[in-house]
C-alpha cells in the first residue's frame, strides 16, 4: 500500500493543515489585535492629558497649553506645524496622521480648538520588533506543526490499529480457516460495525458454501441409484447382443455413452464435495501415491467406450528415466478430465498421451481448442473438467497448458513444476 494512500498519513496531514492554518490565523490576530491595542493606548494617553489641562483651566485659566516630552498643544488651527497644517480637519475627537507619526485631538476651547499632537515616532515598538516577532513566530509555528506532526500520527495509529488489527484476522488465512466469533473483541463503534458484518458475511459465505457442498454429494448420491440401474441394464442388453436388431445397437451405445458421461461428472462431483477444503488448503498434499503410468492406463481403459465406435487409435508412450510416483487421487482425476475430453472430441484420427519425468501430455487430433468454443470463446465440453484441472495443478504446484495442436487438434499438458510428493506421502497398498 502506497504510503500517500494510507488513512494514517491523511490523518497526519489533517492534523499538520490543521495546525498550519491555526497557527497563521493566531499570529494574524495577533498581531493586529497588538497594532489595535498600541493605537488605542496612544489614544488614551493624548486624551487623558488634554482632560487633566481641561480639568485644570477651570480653577486657573492662565494656565499654560500642555507640553511634554512627546506631545505639544496648539490653539487654533493657523498655529499648527505647517507639515500637518493641511492635514488636521477635524473639530473634535482623535486621530492617527500614520505618515508625520502623530496622534491629534481636537476639543474646544477658549472660542477656538485646542489642538494637541502627540509625536510617537519614539514610541512605537512594532515596526522595530517585527523582525523579531516575524521569527518567534515562524518558530513557534513550526513547533505547533511538529506537535500536530507527532500529535496526528499518534491519534491515527490508536485509530487505525483495531482495523491493522481486523485486517490481520483474514491476512494469509485459508478460505477452510477464516476467523469466527471475532466481533466481541471491537468497541461498539463503527470498527465494531465493520466487524460484526465481516463476522455476519463470512458466516452467511460458510454456510452457503456447505449448502452448496451438500446439495452436490446428496443430489450426486441420488442420481448414483438411477444411473447404476441403467448402466446394469445395458450389461445386460450386451450379453444378448446376437438378438439385438441392429437398429437398436446405435441407440445403446449412444445411452452408453451418456450414462458413462453421467456417472463420470457425479463422481466428479462427489470428489470436489469430500476434496473441497484439501484444495483450498495451503501446505504440503497429503494421501496416497501411485505410479503415474499405472494411473494413465486404467484412465485410458476406463474411457474407452468413448472411442469404440470410432477409428481413433490411442498411443501412451513412457518416456521417463525413473518411476513416476504422484499422488492417486488428484492425479488420477486431473489426467481423467484430459483424457475423456480427448477420446469425447475426437471422432478420428488419434490420441497420444505421453508421460515423462517433467511432464504428462494429451494430444489429439480432434477439432482443436479454438473451433470447439462456444459463441462466448470458453471451450465446449472443457468448462468444467477443466476448472477442475486447474484447481489440482494450483494445489499440487504444477502448471497446466491447453492450447491448439502444432498440426491439428488440442494438447493439453501437465508440468510438474514443483516436486509432487512429499514426504509425508504414504504409497497406496
Amino acid at each position: 500500500m502506497k504510503i500517500l494512500n494510507s488513512v494514517r498519513f491523511r490523518i497526519t496531514v489533517a492534523y499538520v493543515a490543521f495546525a498550519t492554518v491555526l497557527a497563521i490565523v493566531y499570529g494574524v490576530a495577533v498581531w493586529w489585535g497588538t497594532v489595535v491595542a498600541e493605537d488605542a493606548v496612544f489614544s488614551v494617553i493624548i486624551e487623558d492629558e488634554v482632560a487633566s489641562f481641561l480639568e485644570a483651566s477651570e480653577s486657573n485659566p492662565e494656565l499654560e497649553l500642555p507640553t511634554g516630552t512627546h506631545f505639544r498643544s496648539y490653539l487654533g488651527a493657523e498655529n499648527l506645524p505647517a507639515e500637518i497644517r493641511g492635514r488636521v480637519s477635524h473639530t473634535s475627537g482623535t486621530v492617527e496622521l500614520k505618515d508625520a507619526n502623530y496622534y491629534v485631538t481636537a476639543h474646544p476651547f477658549k472660542g477656538d480648538i485646542l489642538y494637541t499632537l502627540l509625536d510617537v515616532t519614539k514610541l512605537e515598538v512594532l515596526d522595530a520588533l517585527a523582525p523579531k516577532v516575524y521569527l518567534y513566530s515562524f518558530i513557534a509555528g513550526l513547533i505547533a506543526v511538529l506537535i500536530a506532526m507527532w500529535m496526528g500520527r499518534a491519534v491515527s495509529s490508536r485509530i487505525i490499529a483495531p482495523v491493522v488489527s481486523l485486517a490481520s484476522l483474514f491476512r494469509d488465512r485459508r478460505p477452510d480457516a477464516l476467523p469466527r466469533k471475532f466481533a466481541s473483541d471491537y468497541y461498539d463503534d463503527e470498527i465494531g460495525f465493520l466487524a460484526r458484518t465481516l463476522e455476519d458475511q463470512v458466516q452467511r459465505i460458510e454456510d452457503f458454501v456447505d449448502h452448496e457442498v451438500r446439495f452436490s454429494r446428496d443430489a450426486s448420491h441420488e442420481l448414483r441409484t438411477p444411473v447404476t440401474s441403467i448402466k446394469l441394464a445395458l450389461d445386460v442388453m450386451q450379453t444378448s447382443d446376437e438378438t439385438l436388431s441392429p437398429g437398436l445397437r446405435k441407440p445403446l451405445e449412444r445411452i452408453r455413452r451418456a450414462n458413462s458421461d453421467m456417472e463420470h461428472l457425479i463422481d466428479t462431483l462427489l470428489w470436489l464435495s469430500r476434496e473441497r477444503r484439501k484444495l483450498e488448503r495451503a501446505g504440503p498434499v497429503s494421501g496416497p501415491v501411485a505410479d503415474a503410468m499405472k494411473l494413465i492406463h486404467q484412465c485410458v481403459e476406463t474411457h474407452s467406450t468413448l472411442i469404440r465406435e470410432k477409428q481413433v487409435t490411442v498411443d501412451v508412450h513412457d518416456a521417463t528415466t525413473r518411476p513416476r510416483q504422484v499422488h492417486r487421487d488428484l492425479f488420477s482425476i486431473a489426467v481423467s478430465n484430459l483424457i475423456r475430453n480427448a477420446f469425447a472430441y475426437t471422432e478420428s484420427g488419434s490420441v497420444q498421451i505421453t508421460l515423462t519425468d517433467d511432464e504428462v501430455s494429451v494430444v489429439d487430433s480432434g477439432m482443436g481448442l479454438t473451433k470447439s468454443e462456444d459463441p462466448a470463446g470458453r471451450p465446449r465440453g472443457y468448462g468444467f473438467g477443466l476448472d477442475i484441472v486447474r484447481r489440482i495443478c494450483h494445489r499440487c504446484g504444477w502448471q497446466f497448458d491447453l492450447g491448439d495442436a502444432a498440426t491439428q487438434g488440442t494438447c493439453a499438458t501437465v508440468k510438474f513444476i514443483n516436486d509432487p510428493l512429499d514426504p509425508g506421502l504414504k504409497p497406496a497398498a
